[in-house]
């Protein structure tokens, strides 16, 4: 199975994007309390992304192609049975 390249690295991409973010706006916290939610939201985000390149390997590029949006938000999902570290 092939992954699309180009896709891959657009997702790789924010994913980078995003964790810079992420790296910067706690290097300026002095208090990392009132940033849980956005790391949240975040840590959902990213995962959806590494989730869809992984996915895709797994995946015919045709099918990627025509997905529907229910396998789409399949292949993205974050999963349910993880618990937050700071619940």
């Amino acid at each position: 199975m092939s992954v699309d390249k180009n896709v891959a690295l657009r997702n790789l991409d924010e994913v980078k994007e995003d964790l810079e973010e992420i790296i910067k706006g706690l290097k300026q916290a002095e208090d990392l309390e009132p940033l849980r939610g956005e790391l949240t939201g975040y840590v959902v985000d990213l995962y959806m992304k590494l989730n869809k390149v992984y996915n895709a390997w797994a995946v015919p590029q045709e099918q990627i192609t025509n997905c529907t949006q229910e396998q789409f938000d399949e292949w993205c999902r974050f999963p349910e049975d993880l618990a937050p570290f700071f619940s």
